[in-house]
């Protein structure tokens, strides 16, 4: 994580400092071109409690606004077309990170509540790969124990289809 995250303009005007102080950024990743490319999603969890993992979308000058806050974000990964967000965190007790589960949401950026989309039948998460390119479906490495060792050895990379929600392995890499 960092520990601030600025927004400029290409041309290097309007710098401004995005992010809250006492929260480290997790992850970033600008909006497709084909939404204009001007929307910053961003990932960020309170130090050093590790309890309030928030996602935010920050356009122009304006300041970020809080998209939705999550138990445990893993990450996320905008849609083709930049209208949702696919998002992967973990459910579950607090006090037992090894009893949470991985659940796969998509987020629509336009108001609508998000819809769990996929949640894994153990322990574990859902670690996004990134969208079909026609933004009908997800792939994303089911890492049962979130392992560094055991996902150096390799995961199994799963497809889901949006439209039948089934999951189908591809490959493990």
């Amino acid at each position: 994580p960092v520990s601030a995250l600025w927004m400029a303009r290409s041309d290097g005007t309007d710098v401004r400092r995005v992010s809250a102080a006492g929260a480290a950024v997790v992850q970033f990743a600008w909006g497709p071109a084909t939404a204009g490319g001007e929307t910053l999603a961003f990932s960020t969890v309170r130090l050093p409690s590790y309890q309030s993992w928030d996602l935010f979308l920050a356009t122009g000058p304006a300041s970020p606004r809080k998209f939705a806050s999550y138990p445990d974000l893993i990450g996320f990964s905008w849609a083709p077309a930049g209208e949702a967000l696919a998002v992967s965190y973990r459910t579950g007790p607090a006090g037992n990170p090894g009893a949470r589960r991985g659940v796969l949401e998509i987020a629509p950026l336009g108001g609508k509540a998000g819809r769990t989309v996929y949640t894994l039948a153990g322990t574990g998460y859902a670690e996004l790969a990134g969208w079909w390119p026609n933004g009908k479906g997800l792939l994303f490495w089911n890492d049962p124990v979130g392992s560094a060792s055991i996902a150096a050895d390799g995961l199994d990379l799963d497809s889901l289809d949006l439209s039948t929600l089934r999951v189908k392995t591809l490959a493990t890499t």
